[in-house]
């Protein structure tokens, strides 16, 4: 219901740049605020789509914040740790700064429906503008943030039998929305699953048998 409810506002905006792209298509016109309005939105979905996968993994891996413990979950240093972007730390701190930074989002709920309903907007008009011809940019820096996230992710499989089991088990076919818009992530994913878990499986027998 609450899905259904965001689609109803979203619409609006989708129709209006759906006239405008109509309107520009007409007249022979590029109109290049159209096209970065609609790259902006390619790049929100790109990076909403990176950080649902992530989530998505820390909450299979049971990882600190998402093991379902009533933990206040904190970063290295101090205070109140939300830099999750840093993909060069350990993938538990990782965790931590992540849940850090959903609790700070969810504490003020006004600004997480605003925010809830502008990616479901762009998402809208990415897959609106993708169907009809617009250029499909792909985002290096949620890429190779993904990437980044994904090594750490091996990186944590190999430090014995049991975490390499648990990433033997990860389950991501589905994780990603359908779509154009989210093509690349989905891709993104599934070479990982096939190039690395193998690998993290023989890194943590190894770490076993040392």
């Amino acid at each position: 219901a609450a899905l259904h409810e965001a689609r109803l506002r979203a619409m609006p905006a989708v129709l209006e740049y759906g006239q405008r792209l109509q309107s520009a298509a007409e007249v022979g016109s590029s109109e290049s605020e159209l096209l970065q309005e609609f790259l902006c939105c390619q790049k929100l979905v790109s990076s909403e789509a990176v950080l649902n996968a992530i989530i998505s993994i820390c909450k299979a891996l049971e990882l600190p914040g998402f093991d379902g413990k009533a933990t206040a979950g904190r970063g290295s240093g101090s205070g109140f740790d939300v830099a999750y972007h840093d993909m060069t730390a350990p993938l538990e701190v990782i965790a931590r700064r992540l849940r850090n930074h959903l609790a700070m989002i969810d504490a003020n709920e006004e600004a997480r429906e605003r925010r809830n309903a502008r990616v479901l907007q762009a998402s809208f008009i990415t897959e609106f503008g993708l169907e009809h011809g617009l250029p499909e940019v792909r985002d290096p820096t949620a890429e190779a943030m993904l990437s980044d996230f994904l090594l750490r992710v091996t990186e944590w499989g190999r430090r014995d039998r049991a975490s390499a089991e648990r990433v033997k088990s990860l389950n991501l076919e589905g994780q990603v929305p359908p779509g154009r818009a989210h093509a690349a992530t989905r891709a993104a994913l599934s070479r990982w699953v096939e190039q690395n878990q193998r690998e993290v499986l023989i890194g943590g027998a190894v770490a076993v048998a040392s």
